[in-house]
């Protein structure tokens, strides 16, 4: 079963409905929330919207034992990340902001989609609105 993180504030998830269609069983989630159990339409509906995000694009890849006799210590300590014996960065998912957010939370939008950070500053808002229209 496929398992996704909840990007948006809240998501209602219903369960059950009775024989009227009206809610029976219903599971309140919350923003970091995993959520299984969704059919396709629902799945489509809420990537689109940028509700939910595939688990597997959040969680960090395991980290291969390493050999101590084989790792190069001459970078080490030297406060940089990503640095001998420092795993790199794992990019983090960021929700779309809402239009009338600030242009920093549309540039670290834009980061997390893949842009660069120096283009997206040099863009003005509405040339960031435009570019990472979906």
């Amino acid at each position: 079963m496929t398992e996704y993180i909840l990007t948006a504030t809240r998501f209602d998830q219903v369960l059950e409905r009775d024989e009227k269609g009206r809610v029976t069983k219903l599971v309140r989630r919350r923003r970091g929330d995993t959520v299984t159990g969704l059919d396709e339409v629902e799945v489509a509906r809420l990537l689109r919207a940028g509700a939910i995000v595939d688990a597997e694009q959040v969680r960090p890849a395991p980290v291969p034992p390493v050999d101590d006799d084989q790792v190069d210590t001459a970078g080490a300590g030297d406060g940089e990340p990503g640095g001998a014996g420092e795993p790199a960065p794992v990019p983090v998912a960021v929700p779309r902001p809402k239009q009338a957010a600030d242009k920093d939370d549309w540039i670290a939008y834009a980061v997390s989609r893949g842009m660069d950070e120096a283009e997206a500053r040099s863009m003005t808002k509405p040339q960031l609105l435009a570019a990472l229209a979906e």
